[in-house]
């Protein structure tokens, strides 16, 4: 239920983020509505008009549908059975927020080869020379904080246990070893901000106007607002992974720390983008005067459903987004397609994942003893240990507190290595759901196992104890 909680937490506001996006897309802006070149007295046509209202319509339709469905997870106490809905849920999403735009691109493209539009519009792209380079917002300095800040709690985890004899002894070296690797990999993200930031500030000049001194001063201004941004997002996510790393080493709560961090880093991510939005919004009320409308070259072919950029005849791999903020890849340079294989070989493991949970979740786990060896089995043979090799084996009716450190911790079925409440890390493989388990040495590992019920539980301790 916490996990289903968390997602409602973490979906909910990309939905609404999304659906706001979309709808923004109906209004003109820099000459461009639903993806295709439109100008503003175009928009009072009566077919225009209609198609504006259809689209409002089946998006209002479809943001209640998705509103709702997610509620189905109450329905079930099954976690693989949540996560499901929830991954059907955001592939529907997409779907059902994308296919009213991208019906409502094919009609106005329609629309204006009817009226006769194209032959009016304008088919050259026009580039800034004058200041070709010049508009640079982003430096280093800004950035130094939360990138070293971040770094440091990142090295933490590999430099804390060089440090034991001048450390309490109270440090959980065990937990920093199993997580110090994840933390590190947190801490590279903030870089990956400074990044974007960087290759986002070095995007073209955008030619809104005859006089390079308009181009100049609003392409300033829209770069300011993402510098910003990933500004924000470096802090956002430096604050998290020194949470993260001092929840690490001190053991203080570091599963909740992760798991409400990575909530409220979601929920605050998305809601650092609206702020951008409005801002946008403020620069492009500013120059709306100030902008050419003859200069928007109209090459609405190039844009596949008013999203996808395919240009082979453009050598640039990035160009500004028709739909949305920021920018988007031009799906015919090699970059491109090998960026569209990611993206749909990303989505089409999701039911695969799910289906993978499902099994993970229902098929029951299965001890026996059989050829001298004791084997545990669920999807595959998980553990398979002689059983002269087994020392003090002994039924327990009731297992330790164990915390997770890899493998799988669901309602029926906990496996892999944990850690016992104390410090000492174990081997785990058994349904919790049980009242008896068999504990035991074996290699210097202590084991904790049972049956998918307590009958073949006993029947394999009293198997390993003949």
């Amino acid at each position: 239920m916490l996990m289903n909680f968390m997602l409602f937490l973490m979906m909910y506001p990309i939905m609404i983020l999304v659906y706001y996006i979309m709808m923004k897309s109906a209004q003109p802006k820099n000459g461009i509505a639903f993806g295709a070149v439109i100008k503003k007295e175009w928009m009072e046509d009566e077919g225009i008009a209609a198609i504006t209202a259809d689209f409002f319509r089946k998006m209002k339709r479809n943001l209640l549908v998705l509103a709702l469905v997610p509620f189905l997870c109450f329905f079930t106490e099954h976690l693989s059975i949540q996560i499901t809905i929830w991954m059907i849920w955001l592939l529907v999403m997409l779907a059902l927020i994308e296919f009213p735009y991208a019906a409502a691109n094919k009609k106005v493209r329609a629309r204006k080869r009817e009226m006769g539009w194209y032959e009016q519009a304008n088919k050259t792209a026009y580039t800034e020379v004058k200041a070709a380079g010049a508009v640079r917002r982003v430096h280093f300095l800004p950035f130094a904080a939360p990138v070293f800040l971040s770094a440091a709690a990142g090295a933490a985890g590999y430099l804390i246990p060089l440090m034991r004899e001048i450390l309490p002894e109270n440090v959980d070296y065990i937990q920093i070893e199993s997580f110090r690797l994840m933390v590190l990999c947190l801490s590279l993200i903030t870089l990956l901000f400074y990044i974007a930031a960087v290759w986002m500030d070095r995007q073209k000049t955008e030619v809104i106007s005859l006089d390079s001194d308009i181009n100049v001063n609003y392409a300033r201004a829209n770069k300011n607002i993402w510098k910003n941004f990933w500004l924000r997002a470096a802090w956002l996510n430096t604050l998290y992974i020194c949470a993260v790393a001092v929840a690490m080493i001190a053991d203080l709560r570091f599963f909740e720390v992760i798991f409400w961090g990575v909530v409220a880093f979601t929920l605050l991510g998305i809601f650092l983008c609206f702020p951008m939005i409005r801002e946008k919004e403020a620069v492009e009320r500013k120059y709306r005067t100030e902008m050419d409308p003859t200069l928007v070259k109209d090459d609405d072919d190039n844009w596949l459903w008013g999203t996808l950029y395919y240009n082979p005849g453009d050598r640039h791999i990035m160009v500004s987004k028709r739909v949305g903020i920021g920018t988007t890849i031009n799906a015919a340079t090699p970059v491109g397609k090998g960026f569209l294989v990611f993206s749909a070989a990303a989505i089409l493991s999701l039911p695969i994942m799910c289906v993978w949970l499902i099994l993970l979740e229902f098929t029951p786990i299965s001890l026996k003893v059989s050829e001298n060896c004791l084997k545990a089995e669920h999807l595959k043979v998980d553990y398979e240990i002689p059983v002269s090799d087994i020392e003090n084996p002994t039924l327990i009716y009731e297992c330790p507190s164990l915390k997770k450190i890899s493998g799988t911790a669901m309602e029926r079925v906990e496996k892999g290595t944990f850690r016992i409440s104390g410090g000492e890390k174990c081997e785990v493989f058994l349904n919790p759901q049980n009242a008896v388990f068999i504990q035991f040495d074996a290699d210097g590992t202590t084991y904790f196992m049972s049956g998918a019920d307590d009958k073949e539980t006993k029947e394999a301790y009293e198997n390993l104890t003949k």
